[in-house]
């Protein structure tokens, strides 16, 4: 299974550092590196700000992490409505918003990996159809089992 993970000293920078090394690394952004991290980092890359309020700050003249951090909280505000605190604050990496580590689950999932790619096991043998639609009931069944788990949970 491939994961990707963020540390950081908030969880806005761990988000952040989460989404640098998909699909499958670690990253660590240090509290002495946090500074030059949201400065030089273009102002569509920050997680909370989508594309329709990036376009609106880059009218506005602001470009990268600098440029935020740039504005005052009133001017945030008038621009952006109360969100605007939320950026004044990432910008200069303050968030003491807590993490929730049990949240509702998004999705549920089940697969296996095989020793040789059962494209080639169709190929080969006859009954390789027939291998596939086994292994694929038995994944189905590991999916089936997840599901109830959680309904019952």
């Amino acid at each position: 299974m491939t994961t990707s993970a963020g540390v950081s000293k908030n969880k806005f920078l761990a988000k952040m550092a989460s989404g640098m090394n998909k699909p499958n690394g670690l990253t660590v952004i240090l509290p002495e590196q946090a500074e030059s991290f949201t400065e030089n980092l273009p102002i569509e890359k920050f997680h909370g700000i989508g594309r329709v309020t990036a376009l609106k700050m880059r009218e506005l003249g602001i470009h990268t992490g600098a440029d935020l951090e740039q504005r005052s909280e009133a001017e945030l505000v008038q621009q952006f409505g109360k969100i605007g605190r939320f950026y004044y604050g990432i910008a200069r990496r303050e968030d003491d918003r807590s993490v929730q580590a049990n949240r509702i689950r998004k999705s549920v999932g089940a697969d296996a990996s095989f020793a040789e790619d059962l494209r080639a096991l169709l190929r080969r043998y006859r009954k390789g159809r027939d291998i596939m639609i086994q292994e694929l009931e038995l994944i189905a069944q590991t999916l089936h089992q997840r599901l109830m788990a959680g309904i019952r949970q």
